[in-house]
């Protein structure tokens, strides 16, 4: 049994509201002031800086203390630098439940990582490493490792800039077209089809908010020397999640999966020095290539008139698996430049990480 569920049910109701009543300092709306995250932390964290927002609440980078980090609980939770953490604040109490909900199912999924075969699955999915006691169907926050990159919706968004400046801008840069390298969609698209599938047929569960912002690029482990390796994509914030879903929920979330990577592919080929040859008609028309048939099936399954008739990601799967794979083993020298140069252009623009001198920093203080 993972120590996070022990953590939960070791602590009575009575227990975690005493606790509450001698650290919280919430605001009268609700929302959990950020500078007292030490207090209703029970004096375990301490804020570095905002990571984000988002309906649910805000994120931000925070430190364990150092005797927390020491703790034996804690030995196998140093993420990014010494001890730290990104923390999601509940910024009304009117959504604690859905923080509570995430727990519960982040807990869930982990459980079932014990399991060999599910350990290359791990790496796609939020770590949980701490939380607020739930107390009568809420919590205030959770703890999950932090993730050293960039969402694929600024990625596009990064992307589009570049490629289509205005006028005032002073951006530099020039990419070559594809403006985001197929190969870095097909990489995409295979770890992020695996990971819903996982969590639909194993842990049955559906994420429900599917879209760029809610699908990490981590950098963490990005190989840029001769061992060449593509970031690892990670599947985020969970607090619109179910358990036990039906046909339809899990046919959304695959609709989703689709239309985020066939954006992916719409967005690198937006260029408009390429619009011309987009809609030249008088060219004689081929037949069809592997990557058109690719991303027909994107579009057709996209439809957000068709989302629980969606295809499966068994049919994904059994239909592109085996192309990919070999693009993604046979990657080019081009290509390695192409996907290096645009993920550099988006982490320098995008990434603002605490330093491990910052967080050490805050730690002697």
């Amino acid at each position: 049994m993972c120590w996070l569920r022990v953590l939960l049910s070791s602590r009575s109701s009575t227990d975690a509201d005493d606790e509450r009543s001698d650290t919280s300092t919430v605001l009268s709306s609700g929302e959990m002031d950020p500078d007292s995250i030490y207090e209703n932390t029970n004096n375990k964290y301490i804020s570095l800086q905002e990571a984000g927002k988002g309906t649910t609440g805000q994120v931000t980078f925070c430190a364990r203390r150092p005797s927390i980090v020491a703790s034996p609980l804690m030995t196998n939770l140093t993420a990014q630098g010494p001890g730290l953490v990104a923390m999601k604040i509940a910024s009304r109490e009117m959504f604690r439940d859905r923080i509570a909900t995430e727990i519960i199912l982040l807990q869930r999924i982990h459980s079932f990582f014990a399991a060999a075969d599910d350990e290359t699955i791990a790496k796609h999915l939020p770590d949980l490493v701490d939380f607020d006691p739930i107390v009568d169907g809420g919590s205030r926050w959770l703890a999950v490792h932090p993730i050293r990159g960039f969402d694929v919706e600024r990625l596009c968004v990064v992307t589009t800039h570049i490629m289509q400046p205005s006028p005032a801008s002073s951006v530099t840069y020039s990419l070559s077209f594809p403006a985001i390298p197929e190969v870095l969609v097909l990489h995409i698209a295979k770890q992020l089809t695996e990971a819903v599938r996982w969590l639909h047929d194993i842990a049955n569960i559906t994420h429900n908010d599917v879209f760029g912002g809610n699908v990490m690029l981590d950098l963490s482990n990005w190989d840029k020397g001769p061992d060449f390796a593509m970031p690892t994509i990670v599947l985020i914030d969970f607090n619109r999640a179910s358990l036990n879903p039906n046909e339809k929920e899990k046919g959304a979330d695959r609709s989703f999966v689709y239309e985020l990577i066939h954006t992916l592919d719409s967005t690198g080929r937006a260029s408009p020095q390429r619009g011309h040859e987009l809609e030249d008609t008088s060219t004689p028309k081929h037949s069809p290539t592997w990557w058109d048939v690719f991303i027909s099936f994107l579009k057709i399954n996209s439809s957000q008139y068709l989302q629980e008739k969606s295809s499966t990601f068994t049919r994904f799967k059994d239909q592109f698996d085996t192309e990919i794979n070999r693009r993604l083993e046979e990657v080019t020298e081009d290509e390695v430049r192409q996907v290096q140069g645009l993920l550099d252009m988006v982490a320098e623009k995008e990434v603002r990480f605490p330093s491990e001198h910052r967080i050490r920093e805050v730690l002697e203080q």
